[in-house]
């Protein structure tokens, strides 16, 4: 046996026995089936997150427009004690935000607001019109000030349909 092939031997035995054996760079790194696996488990973690997420976004869109109703509505109280109800309509109800567009008015004895979703609302949300009401002088004090607001199709967002329990509006 030549000198050079014996060297070369003892070197890899004496490395064996040591465990340092040299690895191919193809050998090293994740192989094939573990990649697979991981790439299957992220794709069922996002099938099950994406709706839920979707879902949570529209719900908090909502509640975008319920907060700015309630808002324009309790202004409608105060503007009603202070016979302001002309400068409420018009100067004080909030225009718009980025998802709505918001319409006050004044009928009677009843303040109305209503927010329709923009283009960029979510899908649960397109076409659809959130509405809220506050009776202001009402004879009966334990509606007067209350504010009411419901929507159209919108039950799974937490919103109640429109004239459900008692015809809708304030009373």
């Amino acid at each position: 046996m030549s000198p050079v092939l014996k060297a070369r031997l003892l070197q890899r035995l004496s490395a064996a026995r040591t465990g340092k054996t040299k690895k191919n760079a193809l050998q090293k790194g994740f192989t094939l089936v573990e990649l697979m696996v991981v790439v299957a488990i992220v794709g069922i973690l996002s099938a099950i997150a994406l709706p839920n997420f979707l879902s949570q976004a529209a719900k908090a869109q909502a509640t975008e427009a319920k907060t700015l109703i309630s808002g324009a509505l309790k202004e409608a109280m105060v503007a009603s004690t202070e016979n302001n109800l002309d400068l409420w309509e018009r100067e004080q109800c909030p225009q718009q935000s980025k998802l709505f567009t918001i319409e006050c008015q004044y009928n009677n004895n009843e303040a109305i607001v209503r927010a329709e979703a923009k283009d960029g609302a979510n899908g649960d949300l397109q076409n659809k019109t959130i509405e809220g009401y506050i009776a202001l002088n009402d004879d009966n004090p334990e509606t007067m000030g209350q504010v009411e607001i419901c929507g159209t199709d919108l039950a799974k967002l937490g919103i109640k349909a429109c004239g459900a329990s008692d015809g809708g509006g304030a009373g």
